[in-house]
């Protein structure tokens, strides 16, 4: 293992962002890892932690047959201050990537890409921040000039979760612009949130990258799979028409019936309880778990899990191990 460091400086303002490497390069591509590019998720900086005690603890340096970059904290700042964005332009770094302005956030994102750029493939861990949870799940962000589509899914596959959802991306979004622009496939993986340690996500997510690195010939082994695989291309939203005190009556990744009860909210100002039904068969996506709830406010998502009713999933063939042609 060798820590490194990039240090970026804008005006009086200065942050340094730590790295490791493992392993060395032998011409396979090198893999990089990424957690904190937002300040207020914390599952993906656990997860990142557990990988690197993985690594020394087994001594994986010396069995990898090729490098691993692996940073802990992508905004340093941000997480010390424990907010989304990069506390001294307040920008959401995750939105910087291509641009050419001078903001610190800016250049943070030209410094981290001439570096990830150099990479065969990438994973970069979130969660849902503040507030929300989600079921543990790769996203592939999809844009007009992605030539790497395909990649990116495989990659997902690859990583194991159950669900893989793909969602229109934003161009200056970090996995979006490496892979339009450098052909680099990144994969978001989003476990949990709340600000809260997940310990099954922490799970997950390792045992996504050692998938990862064995489907790729990095290590040997053999990959832990699901039995089956979906890809979400839509899930429905529910807000709350009422404000209140919310109490779930089912949790994140249950399934549920159309009709069935999923929360209640008691309006102390009219003393009544009201029930929140689900609005469709299917399974819970994510879940804002807070008590106090106001009008308008989204407070869980459902996912139709019946493909003769809805086009919302796709099950996925069986996963054939087939490296990249890195």
């Amino acid at each position: 293992m060798e820590k490194k460091r990039l240090t970026i400086s804008k005006g009086r303002h200065t942050v340094v962002i730590p790295y490791f490497t493992f392993g060395r390069s032998k011409g396979t591509g090198d893999i990089f890892i990424t957690a904190g590019i937002h300040g207020d998720e914390v599952n993906g900086i656990h997860g990142v932690n557990r990988i690197m005690q993985w690594f020394n603890r087994s001594e994986i340096t010396k069995k990898l047959n090729g490098k691993v970059l692996v940073f802990p904290v992508l905004n340093p700042h941000g997480f010390q201050s424990g907010t989304r964005t990069v506390p001294e332009d307040t920008k959401d770094l995750n939105r910087q990537f291509g641009l050419r302005k001078g903001s610190l956030s800016t250049l943070m994102a030209t410094t981290l890409t001439e570096v990830l750029s150099q990479c065969a493939m990438g994973i970069d861990l979130h969660d849902a921040g503040y507030g929300a949870q989600f079921i543990p799940h790769a996203r592939i962000h999809l844009s007009d000039e992605d030539d790497c589509v395909s990649c990116s899914r495989s990659l997902a596959q690859v990583f194991g979760t159950e669900f893989i959802l793909e969602r229109e991306g934003q161009r200056n979004m970090m996995a979006v612009y490496l892979n339009d622009k450098h052909n680099t496939p990144v994969i978001t993986v989003e476990t949990g949130g709340s600000q809260i340690i997940h310990h099954d996500a922490a799970q997950i997510i390792l045992r996504g990258v050692k998938n990862v690195l064995v489907g790729n010939r990095f290590l040997d082994g053999e990959m832990e799979m699901p039995t089956k695989q979906y890809v979400v291309r839509h899930r429905d939203i529910v807000q709350t028409k009422h404000a209140g005190i919310i109490r779930f009556e089912v949790g994140l990744g249950s399934t549920v019936s159309k009709g069935d009860l999923v929360a209640s909210i008691y309006d102390p100002v009219g003393s009544t309880t009201l029930p929140i039904t689900a609005p469709k068969d299917g399974v819970i996506f994510s879940i804002w778990p807070t008590n106090l709830i106001r009008v308008g406010q989204t407070m869980f998502s459902v996912v139709c899990m019946d493909k003769r009713e809805s086009e919302d999933v796709i099950e996925m063939e069986n996963y054939v191990v087939k490296p990249f042609d890195l």
